[in-house]
């Protein structure tokens, strides 16, 4: 009763800073040890695949939910799908890809100029543009359509039955009784039937893909489902990823795409508000490398340092993925721990970006803290390894790329064209949005004021 599922993630980092690095929990009545030193989880992380797994409950829900692809994926499925997957995330697919996705943020731009010029409008939660940005963005990258629902608006079905999945997802997991297997609640019917939805629309996608492809061999792929009906293992040519596999990792980037961006992003621009001096720094970076352009491509968003800083600074103070849970599948030892097999461990990685033991005055939001030339004093000791935000190890997100890429678009474009000011709400001393856990960590309403900038 101690927990309250919407902020399990804030317990749970609470807890370590009172008890220590390493602590038992009882959570269903299951024993967990949690584990927040940054060293230890990276242990623990880069012994994936053959040591720890997945926690096993999570698997057989993600399975129920059907978006178990690569994310919940285990030793011999798992080594199939991260080498095919690795092969359809390669560079060369995110260069093709830039060009649209620069002009998806050009559109964020344009209704951002819109709501900027509407003293009715200035004000809003930014949260819930960047969701149909992120949206748009990845749908892009997933299917090849453009979606452009930040001008259209409305209901789009991939979209609107995303919804519930993840907060689903997160309340299934922390069920003491798995409920919905005996009976269903409103709410059950709702999402499975999203998700019966979604299914259709990605298999119809998929086969269209596929009949593409058919009809002509060399075609370069234009998306990642594309890149993954033809991934191919290099040792093995033959084996490839069938539709239902296709199917799951197609779902779980849809769905994992548009969440951890969009939140990531809103709490980047909430940080940004909050720090006139520091947006005024972002801006004179941008305005020097982008010149007359309004909107970075990937060449130049690699030449802006500072840019990437504030980024990694959203990724360490508010990561959307606090929490990873894992099952020991042998014998072992961790730091002074000795495990069974069949131990449930969490890991709790943003614990140690939070700490002054590896990072200067850690909850300062401090951007230059990582360029080496321009960090400060006071912002030693820089441990890098300690941002967890996407993993470590064998299995670091083959996304990570594509999600940079993204949260750099949207700081530069911002600093480039707008200043950015707290909502009223979020003026007074102490006030902030709330960090809300469902299965990521996403803000309450952020809302800004947006002015153009005059030059």
């Amino acid at each position: 009763m101690q927990i309250e599922l919407d902020r399990f993630h804030l317990d749970l980092e609470a807890w370590a800073r009172t008890y220590g690095p390493m602590y038992a929990v009882n959570l269903r009545g299951k024993d967990m040890v949690v584990i927040s030193d940054p060293a230890l989880v990276r242990e623990v992380l880069k012994r994936r695949p053959d040591q720890f797994e997945r926690d096993s409950d999570m698997k057989i829900k993600a399975a129920e939910m059907r978006f178990d692809g690569l994310f919940t994926a285990e030793g011999a499925q798992w080594r199939k799908q991260r080498k095919l997957m690795t092969a359809a995330f390669v560079p060369k697919h995110l260069r093709t890809l830039a060009p649209e996705l620069v002009e998806i943020t050009e559109r964020l731009r344009g209704l951002w100029l819109e709501r900027a010029a509407d003293p009715e409008r200035a004000v809003f939660d930014v949260h819930a543009d960047l969701r149909a940005y992120a949206t748009d963005m990845t749908i892009r990258v997933a299917f090849g359509e453009d979606v452009d629902l930040l001008r259209k608006g409305g209901a789009h079905p991939l979209l609107e039955n995303l919804e519930g999945i993840f907060p689903t997802f997160h309340r299934r997991l922390m069920a003491i009784v798995p409920y919905w297997r005996y009976f269903r609640l409103p709410q059950d019917r709702t999402v499975e039937g999203q998700i019966d939805t979604l299914r259709a629309e990605v298999t119809g996608r998929i086969a269209q893909a596929r009949a593409r492809l058919d009809a002509d061999p060399e075609r370069a792929p234009e998306s990642l489902l594309e890149a993954m009906i033809l991934a191919r293992d290099e040792d093995d040519p033959k084996l490839r990823l069938d539709d239902e596999e296709i199917y799951a990792n197609a779902l779980t980037l849809l769905v994992a795409g548009e969440d951890t961006t969009s939140n990531t992003a809103a709490w980047m621009l909430y940080h940004l508000a909050r720090e006139p001096a520091l947006q005024a720094r972002l801006r004179e970076e941008v305005d020097q490398k982008l010149g007359s352009a309004r909107v970075p491509d990937l060449e130049t968003l690699d030449a802006m340092p500072y840019t990437q800083g504030v980024v990694r600074e959203a990724l360490r103070l508010r990561s959307a993925a606090p929490l990873a849970f894992l099952t020991a599948l042998e014998p072992g030892r961790i730091g002074d721990l000795d495990y069974a097999v069949g131990q449930s461990v969490c890991l709790l990685t943003r614990v140690g970006a939070l700490d002054q033991a590896h990072f200067g005055c850690p909850h300062a939001f401090a951007p230059s803290r990582w360029i080496d030339d321009q960090r400060e004093a006071s912002h030693e000791p820089h441990d890098s390894k300690s941002l967890l935000t996407f993993g470590y190890g064998p299995r670091l997100c083959p996304g990570r790329a594509l999600g940079m890429f993204e949260l750099g678009l949207v700081a530069a474009m911002t600093a480039r064209n707008f200043e950015l000011e707290l909502g009223p709400e979020l003026r007074a001393p102490g006030a902030e949005p709330a960090e809300v856990f469902g299965f990521t960590m996403s803000p309450s309403p952020v809302h800004l004021r947006l002015r153009a900038r005059v030059e």
